[in-house]
């Protein structure tokens, strides 16, 4: 909570943005980026992406302040004990290649902490796609469109990430999965990444 306090107040100041400008861009309330700002909230997967729309940035600048450039044949090195971390009450999502900017696919590690789907209050959506593969444990798979489904180690869905879902634990232990949300909804949205790989 500590990094994206600051990572949100430096890219907002650098903007020249007022917390109510950026709340007004991305959706989500002033009051709620205050408690990110102050360290005082955590933020899910779907209001991480909004946020990033709001300041206009890539997800991946929201956890890391060092940036590769858009070069030919750039690369990212991702270390099991160096990933940039985001804690919810229901995940731990350990985001990779976060120091690669304007990516068009996100690539997250997470592990499922939730074992009940009344964990969830209201299930999570975003704009694109998201691919799924379980590493370890039992999943169970609910989204608004299908009846809820159990993955198992080397199962995967892949579905359109704007219908609601979540992801439960249906065995003994947290289960771990490998995620991959596509970014190319936030290309057409904000035109300046666009821009940056056309």
């Amino acid at each position: 909570m500590s990094q994206l306090a600051a990572r949100l107040r430096a890219l907002r100041e650098r903007a020249g943005l007022t917390l109510a400008q950026v709340a007004s861009q991305s959706g989500l309330s002033t009051s709620m980026l205050s408690k990110v700002e102050n360290g005082r909230t955590q933020l899910t997967y779907d209001k991480i992406v909004q946020l990033a729309r709001g300041l206009e940035v890539d997800i991946s600048e929201l956890f890391s302040s060092s940036q590769e450039r858009m070069l030919p044949g750039r690369r990212v090195i991702n270390r099991a004990d160096r990933a940039d971390c985001v804690s919810t009450a229901n995940y731990d999502y350990y985001l990779l290649s976060s120091g690669l900017s304007k990516k068009q696919l996100i690539p997250i590690f997470a592990i499922n902490k939730s074992f009940d789907i009344a964990d969830f209050p209201e299930m999570i959506s975003h704009s694109g796609e998201e691919f799924t593969y379980v590493i370890s444990g039992q999943v169970r798979f609910y989204s608004e469109a299908y009846e809820p489904v159990t993955l198992g180690p080397g199962d995967s869905v892949h579905f359109d990430s704007s219908m609601r879902h979540a992801y439960v634990s249906a065995g003994d232990e947290p289960a771990r999965v490998i995620s991959v949300c596509s970014n190319a909804s936030l290309l057409e949205e904000i035109p300046a990444l666009k821009d940056s790989i056309s």
